[in-house]
Parts: C-alpha cells; structure tokens; sequence
C-alpha cells in the first residue's frame, strides 16, 4: 500500500470535507468508507419502492458549508444545485392524518394556530430567539475548535454574545418547546418513557429497514399498570445503536 499522510474513515459529509482540505493543502489523503456510496447521513436509500433519507433530510444551515467550499477555491451554489424544500416538512400519522409545515415564517404559525391559537403566536418567538442563537453561535462555535476548555474559553472571550445560549446545550428540546408552547407542556408532560415510571419493556418485533435503521415493535407497562404500545426507531452508530424517533400507536 501507498504512504499517506493522512487515512480519513468514513465519506460522510465531514469526512470528505477534511479529506478535501488536507488534500487542498498539500497533503496525500486516503479516504475508506464501508458503503457502496458516498454521503454518510446525507444520503438516500430505497426499499419497497419507497425513498428514505439516512439521515439529512434538507440544508438548514449553509454558512460552515459555504466556508468549506470557499476554502477549496470555489462556491457551494457553483459546485451544487440546490432545490427549495416547501413544504419544508411532512408528518403522516398512522391513521393517515399528516401536518404540512411550509417554508416560510408565516405559513408555519398559520399552521400551529390551526392546532391551537396561543402556540401560533408562540412560535414567532420561539423563532425570533433562534434566530438570535445562530446569529451568535454561527461563527463562534460551528467554526471554531472545540476539543478542550481552554478552546471553550477561547471562544467564549472571542464571542460573549453566546453565553446567553449556553444553557440550551444542558437542556432538552423538550424542555424549550414546553417554555414557549404551553399547551403542549400542559398536555404532553415530560415523557414516561424513559423514565423510571416504566416498570416493563416487551419488545414483539424487529424489523431492519436498512443496515444503519431498524423498526422496534414494542409494549410498555408503566408503574400505574397501564399499558402503552409505541413504534421506536433506532439508528446504529460507531458507538452503538442510539435512538431516533418514536411514535404512540392509535388506540
């Protein structure tokens, strides 16, 4: 085998953009990857006819992206050919009902405030404080090392406008939607599952729907004797399989 100065694993989205860099810079990059395909989660794979995103479904965020492309001698929107996304997402419930979110601000508080009026005019400011976080944290801290405190530090002293958003990352999605949508804090409190108010797992069925996602069929019995059956998808990373999403089944 050839020498190189670098062996990148695995051509995700992050391993191709350090292997294109270190090349970019001179130096001799190998890059392994264990699929047939490049991407890693930023890809695509079809089973029963049906498409399924791995994992990146859409582009949210394009700065760091941009940066990457720039720092390569040339410009993202040059090299790739970016389609609009509107609706930007779709849930489609087991009883068939599906909730569409548009793109735009407006469309997705036209949207919450079909399913409660208070929530639409919530999530103006659930938007605006977001808005404010990446505005913040964009440059500070999806471009700059973060491998110790002291980088930590750094970071900080060079952008304080983040400490106001620190807590967000000791804190649960969950948790901020319960702060600005009440409604929903009031009628789904913290989730039982997970928790130790689950006395008994009964899993009745496994399915693999691809060699990184599988389907899990299960029944919980809680501490109150009730008894709840629940869809949970799970995602197999380097460090085990880790949860991905689940759903309460109809009753």
């Amino acid at each position: 085998m050839a020498d190189y100065d670098v062996i990148v694993i695995g051509a995700g989205n992050g391993g191709i953009s350090c292997a294109a860099l270190l090349a970019k810079q001179g130096r001799k990059v190998l890059v392994l990857e264990q699929s047939d395909r490049v991407g890693g989660c930023c890809s695509t794979f079809v089973k029963d006819g049906y498409h399924f995103d791995v994992g990146a479904s859409i582009v949210e965020v394009i700065y760091p992206i941009e940066l990457a492309f720039k720092m390569l001698g040339t410009e993202f929107q040059k090299e790739v050919e970016l389609i609009p996304c509107d609706p930007i997402y779709s849930y489609i419930f087991r009883d068939g009902s599906r909730v569409n979110y548009p793109l735009s601000l407006e469309g997705t508080a036209e949207v919450i405030g079909k399913l409660n009026e208070a929530d639409g005019k919530q999530w103006y400011k659930l938007a605006d404080y977001f808005a404010e976080m990446m505005k913040q944290t964009i440059e500070a801290f999806f471009t700059s090392p973060a491998n110790n405190m002291v980088d930590m530090l750094k970071m900080v002293a060079k952008n304080p406008g983040i400490l106001k958003f620190l807590p967000l990352f000791a804190t649960s999605y969950q948790d901020v939607i319960k702060k600005y949508f009440k409604k929903y804090g009031k009628e789904y409190k913290t989730t039982v599952y997970g928790q130790s108010c689950v006395k008994e797992v009964d899993i009745t069925g496994m399915e693999e729907i691809h060699k990184h996602l599988v389907a899990v069929d299960s029944f919980l019995t809680l501490e109150n004797g009730e008894v709840q059956r629940i869809f949970v998808t799970l995602k197999k990373g380097p460090w085990g399989w880790r949860f991905v999403s689940w759903e309460l089944a109809s009753r």
